[in-house]
């Protein structure tokens, strides 16, 4: 079975579970309301992909952390009136500087 099945599969179990997230192509974000909320969920969906769908899960890049201390395909979010809106992560900005620069 192809990966971008697996991952339709993954899609219709976090759909199951009820959980918000973001996925483009093999990146996830998965939203919760807690801390404790996104320990849980991550001690919960790190088994299912990994035994049920057989893909491995980096570990390295897999953090529980607050929407506005991350970062995701060079975005962070950041908290206003209308809540967590996206916005080009300052990292990307520094990065595109310097490659420009170059």
């Amino acid at each position: 079975m192809c990966a971008n099945v697996m991952l339709n599969e993954l899609d219709h179990e976090l759909e199951r579970r009820e959980h918000r997230y973001i996925r483009y192509a093999y990146d996830m974000v998965i939203l919760c309301g807690s801390k404790a909320s996104a320990r849980q969920t991550l001690e919960h969906i790190v088994p299912y992909i990994e035994r049920k769908l057989f893909l491995k899960v980096n570990q390295e890049k897999t953090v529980v952390a607050y929407a506005g201390k991350m970062k995701f395909l060079g975005y962070g979010f950041y908290k206003n009136q209308k809540g967590y809106q996206p916005r080009v992560h300052g990292k990307s900005k520094e990065k595109m500087k310097a490659k420009v620069k170059d």
